[in-house]
């Protein structure tokens, strides 16, 4: 059904089914505000959760109706049967970051914002992300060293005590789960009375996790986006910890805390923050990406070298999410975050998947 004022009509997609969809949730009441009364625009926030799809419709007193997911519409007693022009992903984890909902868009032909099922598969899953990029033979950005273990095969702690022991890896590692968004599950090992619970605690996330080498330096977080075929990088953004054995773990990213600082744009040397962002501008290029993301890297001490950690293919946006901030410094503030999300909207309905 057409809008009654001709507006284009915007599925939000919020939530999903793993601990992260409380976030992407609030993502998407925070593009679904920034949208509130806008003459081109009709936004519709739809719940994705383990229970179904569903719209709260406020002229209904907030009763729930049910996406119909045979053909991606919405049937709603005030407006009749509402087929979408277009959807914007705020899903965490799965179905969203793990490319299934990006699958689903493409087989019912509904144009969507961002990275498709192939590159959001490839770059949720960490281990064969990082494979990919050592692949590249990137002249800038590296790779640290790392293992897979799998939970069907039970060798565990012994496998990764015995790569310890031969020197491909060396205290301290990161144990994290493979596919799995916003450090959940990640642990820090500097001691190795420390690795059987890092190991049941990356567990309790995937099946898939993956045990890496430790990289001593700065961190920092590149937001990248592509209009009118032109890759842009947003005001790069560093994270620093006054505690020097921490890292940006899940509870830090969800409640923050003293020890933290989020510091945007980053104090970087010149020569530093052009090969951070040649090597974000090569990943985007080189995945095959879309839409608004955000890159996470490191920087080695004391060269400062760029070793890869993860692309997140949905980042959180709500209003006080990383990229919000670079936005924020970009100019994208206000009135004019509209525009941008605007910008989005229409390279996403030029794109041929």
């Amino acid at each position: 059904m057409e809008h009654e004022n001709r507006k284009a009509l915007v599925a939000i997609l919020a939530g999903g089914y793993s601990p992260e969809g409380a976030v992407a949730l609030w993502s998407g009441k925070h593009l679904e505000k920034i949208f509130e009364g806008d003459k081109d625009y009709h936004t519709y926030l739809i719940h994705v959760n383990k229970d179904g799809w569903h719209y709260e419709d406020a002229k209904s007193n907030g009763q729930r109706f049910h996406v119909d997911r045979n053909d991606f519409t919405l049937l709603l007693p005030t407006e009749g049967k509402i087929k979408f022009d277009l959807a914007v992903l705020f899903v965490g984890g799965s179905p969203g970051e793990d490319g299934q909902l990006q699958g689903y868009l493409q087989i019912t032909k509904v144009p969507f914002v961002g990275c498709d099922l192939l590159s959001s598969a490839v770059t949720f899953n960490k281990s064969i992300a990082s494979r990919l990029v050592r692949s590249f033979n990137s002249p800038v950005v590296h790779v640290s060293p790392s293992i897979d273990v799998f939970y069907s095969v039970p060798i565990g702690d012994s496998t990764v005590l015995s790569t310890l022991n031969t020197g491909y890896l060396s205290l301290p590692v990161i144990v994290k789960p493979a596919n799995s968004g916003s450090s959940l599950g990640v642990s820090k090992v500097s001691d190795i009375s420390q690795l059987t619970s890092a190991l049941a605690r990356a567990f309790e996330e995937s099946n898939h996790i993956i045990v890496e080498q430790f990289i001593h330096g700065r961190e920092i977080t590149v937001g990248v986006f592509r209009i009118s075929n032109q890759i842009q990088i947003l005001p790069i953004t560093e994270i620093v910890h006054s505690n020097k054995s921490a890292f940006y773990d899940a509870q830090t990213k969800l409640e923050g805390n003293d020890e933290t600082q989020v510091i945007t744009p980053a104090n970087l040397s010149e020569d530093t923050k052009k090969r951070v962002e040649a090597g974000a501008i090569e990943l985007y290029e080189k995945f095959h990406l879309n839409g608004l993301v955000r890159i996470d890297l490191m920087l080695q001490y004391p060269d400062e070298k760029v070793f890869f950690l993860e692309v997140n293919s949905a980042p959180g946006q709500t209003e006080y999410s990383i990229i919000t901030q670079q936005l924020a410094k970009a100019g994208w503030q206000g009135a004019r975050l509209v525009d941008f999300y605007k910008q989005l909207f229409k390279e996403a309905l030029v794109i041929k998947y």
